[in-house]
């Protein structure tokens, strides 16, 4: 998954076929909002924020997807 800062917002500018985000259901576009009730707007904020989880802690995502508001359970991956 990539992200990019767009107007205060991080984006999901691509998801990388047969990839852990796109098998979880994430999109390209999709935009998120919060992680685990947090409030995230810069790349700086999910970074520092995923390494207080471990490979194998679940994660819930608040995402706006074309204007709907959607709640997403990933599974943190092993970081590389």
């Amino acid at each position: 998954m990539v992200l990019v800062e767009e107007s205060g917002e991080l984006v999901v500018s691509k998801c990388i076929e047969g990839g852990a985000a796109e098998k979880m259901g994430i999109l390209a576009n999709d935009r998120i909002i919060e992680v685990n009730g947090r409030k995230v707007a810069k790349f700086a904020e999910i970074e520092a924020m995923l390494k207080e989880y471990r490979t194998g802690d679940k994660l819930e995502l608040l995402i706006d997807r074309q204007g709907q508001r959607l709640k997403i359970e990933i599974m943190q991956e092993e970081r590389k």
